[in-house]
Order: C-alpha cells, then sequence, then structure tokens
C-alpha cells in the first residue's frame, strides 16, 4: 500500500471477502477502533462495522453510514472493488461534527419554532380579533339592528370562523404522511393518472397542458400518495398564476439526470419577482389574497421525506417553472 496511507489521519481498511479477513488497514483505524475491537478479528469488525448498513454485504456500488462506538460516533464509507471480492472501507471520527451539527440544529429549531408560533398568532389572531369585534357591536346592539343588518354581523363573523377553521386543516396537513411508504412505481403511468384527473377542471379554466415525457425516466422510488399531493397544489398554484393570462399553459416533462427523474412543471403565468423567490418556503408567506403561505412549506416536507427535492424558478410576466427530483426506481421485472 501506498506509504502515505501511514501518515494521514482518515482510517483506511481493505476486507478481503473472498478470504474472509482484512487485508489492509492503517494506522489510523488502530488509534479509532483500539483497544474495544481486534482488528484482526474479522467477523465482529465486519458486524460492528456494517449491522447499521441498510445493504447486504457484499455491497455493489458506493454507500455511507455511521455508528454509536463506545463515546465516539464514527462515519464511513464502503466502496466495492475488483468484482466486489475486495471492500475499502474509510473511516473517520464524526463525534465533534456531529455534536456542532446537533447544536446547530437545536438553534435553528428555536427560531423557525418562534418564527411559526408569531406566524400562527397573527393568521389566527386576526380573524379571532375580526369576530370577536363583529360578535361585540352585534351584542350591543341587537335589540336595534334589523334581522338583516343582524344576518350581516353574523355572515361576517362565520366567514373570520371559516378562515381559522382553514388554517387549522393546513396545519394538521403538515403532518401529513410523516413516515412515507416508498415503492418502486411507473411515474409515467402516474402522471398519465394525474393528469387525466385534473384536465376537466383544467379545461373548463381554459388551461392547455401539455404534457413531454422522457422514455428513459421511467420507474421512480416514492410514494405516489403525497407525490399526488405536491403536484396539486402546484397544479393549483399555476393555475391562479394563470388568471387573466393568455395563452394559459401548462407544460409537465420529466427527464432522467443522475440517478434521478427531475418533473419540470411550467406555466405561462403571472411569474415571480426575484426579491420573493427566496420567501417562498418560508411559513405563512404568500402572494393570494386568501393564501396561508403553509402549501409549498408541506410540500417540500413531504418531498424531503422522500429524499426528493423541489427547486422554484420564475421571471415576473414570463411564468414559472417548479422543479422535482424524484430517486430513479426499478421495474418489477427487475426487482425480480
Amino acid at each position: 500500500m501506498p506509504i502515505f496511507f501511514e501518515d494521514i489521519n482518515l482510517g483506511i481498511m481493505v476486507f478481503d471477502l473472498e478470504h474472509e479477513k482484512i487485508a489492509f488497514f492503517n494506522p489510523a483505524v488502530e488509534k479509532l477502533l483500539t483497544p474495544q475491537l481486534d482488528i484482526e478479528d474479522y467477523p465482529s469488525l465486519k458486524e460492528q462495522l456494517f449491522k447499521d448498513l441498510e445493504a447486504d454485504i457484499p455491497v455493489t456500488a458506493p454507500v455511507s453510514s455511521s455508528f454509536q462506538f463506545y463515546d465516539k460516533v464514527l462515519g464511513y464509507s464502503v466502496y466495492p472493488i475488483s468484482a466486489n471480492r475486495f471492500l475499502w472501507v474509510f473511516i473517520q471520527d464524526i463525534t465533534e461534527k456531529i455534536r456542532l451539527e446537533s447544536i446547530a440544529d437545536a438553534v435553528n429549531t428555536m427560531d423557525n419554532l418562534g418564527y411559526v408560533f408569531s406566524g400562527i398568532r397573527h393568521e389566527i389572531g386576526n380573524p379571532i380579533n375580526s369576530a370577536k369585534m363583529a360578535l361585540s357591536v352585534l351584542k350591543d346592539n341587537f335589540a336595534t339592528f334589523s334581522n338583516d343588518t343582524v344576518l350581516e354581523f353574523v355572515d361576517r363573523s362565520l366567514d373570520e370562523l371559516k378562515r381559522v377553521e382553514f388554517l387549522l386543516k393546513s396545519l394538521r396537513n403538515i403532518n401529513m404522511y410523516e413516515t412515507p411508504d416508498l415503492s418502486h412505481i411507473n411515474l409515467s403511468h402516474f402522471l398519465d393518472n394525474f393528469i387525466s384527473l385534473a384536465w376537466s377542471d383544467f379545461s373548463d379554466k381554459g388551461i392547455c397542458i401539455n404534457t413531454d415525457f422522457h422514455l428513459k425516466a421511467k420507474w421512480a422510488y416514492v410514494d405516489p400518495r403525497p407525490l399526488q399531493q405536491v403536484l396539486l397544489n402546484i397544479f393549483t398554484n399555476a393555475a391562479d398564476a394563470l388568471e387573466n393570462r393568455k395563452p394559459k399553459t401548462i407544460e409537465l416533462c420529466t427527464r432522467l439526470n443522475h440517478g434521478f427523474i427531475w418533473i419540470h412543471i411550467t406555466d405561462s403565468g403571472c411569474g415571480i419577482a426575484e426579491k420573493e423567490l427566496n420567501n417562498l418556503f418560508k411559513p405563512f408567506f404568500t402572494l393570494k389574497p386568501q393564501g396561508t403561505g403553509l402549501g409549498l412549506v408541506i410540500c417540500r416536507k413531504m418531498l424531503a421525506r422522500m429524499n426528493c427535492t423541489i427547486e422554484i424558478t420564475s421571471e415576473e410576466n414570463i411564468g414559472t417553472t417548479v422543479s422535482i427530483s424524484i430517486p430513479e426506481g426499478c421495474s418489477d421485472t427487475l426487482l425480480g
């Protein structure tokens, strides 16, 4: 092995799977694993390193994971070589990194909670105050108001309470599909079914939906239930942006890139100002008069749970493109 392997802090090991032994390890491995583990003890060492790995050994592609090792957290990456006979394993102590990330996450969580609760107080407080004011006026003047005026104040209060109800339903949706049920789905069929369901409503609004599905972007690894919710939200936003616009078009296309299928939804709507783009995923930020500002927040959370991402690009008075990345899946035939 190269001499510089002896001098670096990164632990390097080579597992010989055919002969079930450790073919090589550098001094950094000894420092990380001893005295708790005998590096020559191949079975126990392999079990300790790979027990949390969600893959069979031997692995067929590079994988990474981490595990708690006594008072340390060790991260490692595994690379198969020579027709899976050998595994290269790179190990490092990530205890301090995890600790700092945990602190940062806690601070970020508290900041986000403060922001969210401030938004909830504002969004729910306003309609409650309006309903309270209307009912107070009605109470003070009930004896003198006509029946029509009484009904007007009652309807005004009910409208404000409906607004609160709508906000509470939106907040409840944040926890929908908290644990997604991932599976290999035929994305082309899924999107065809989605378009067929949405076609009638969008056609009634004068909106034309065009599709362009890449032949190889067919199988995806995703939960179709939250994906449908996400697409419905995005298409609804696109329809709102197309109001009073001509032509009214939505383009839906798929592309395959580096193990991910990208779904691109492009509308010819009013677009979004550049200064507003960075606020789109903030809770309670909305550009709609009756919006809650929670739709995109929920979409991004659902997608993140499925190892998917969402990006939005837009140009004012030209249109908006929403891009979703989904891990590529396998067909039923390949799954055996």
